[in-house]
């Protein structure tokens, strides 16, 4: 939660079924409603304008807490995690990545998502 860099010094930074985790305390992180939400704040604070970030996330039809295990998001409230950046490329992790569709379209569809920060 408190990334060992200054602000707007990293180029590119990757999250890969990690958001999902923070704050549910079950890698002995303190429990944290907002950990995903708070995360995402501290990527966006050391990524350097035009920097990159890649991450992904469960998602579903619906917004679910799975106790002591992830969250997983419905698609918008996950693409959302980085308000007002582009959104470079998305895709549904599957043995061959595709476009979202729907959240029916996996069993347990992890999305991807590629965002550029602002220059400013």
């Amino acid at each position: 939660m408190t990334l060992p860099f200054k602000d707007n010094q990293v180029p590119c930074l990757t999250t890969m079924c990690v958001l999902e985790h923070i704050g549910l305390g079950r890698y002995g992180d303190p429990l944290n409603p907002t950990g995903t939400e708070d995360a995402a704040v501290e990527i966006a604070r050391v990524i350097r304008p035009g920097g990159i970030v890649v991450y992904s996330v469960p998602v579903g039809s619906e917004e679910i807490l799975e106790f002591n295990a992830n969250r997983r998001f419905d698609y918008h409230q996950a693409a959302g995690l980085f308000k007002g950046w582009e959104l470079v490329d998305s895709c549904v992790l599957t043995p061959t990545p595709v476009a979202y569709a729907s959240a029916e379209m996996t069993k347990d569809p992890v999305a991807c998502f590629c965002f550029r920060k602002p220059k400013r």
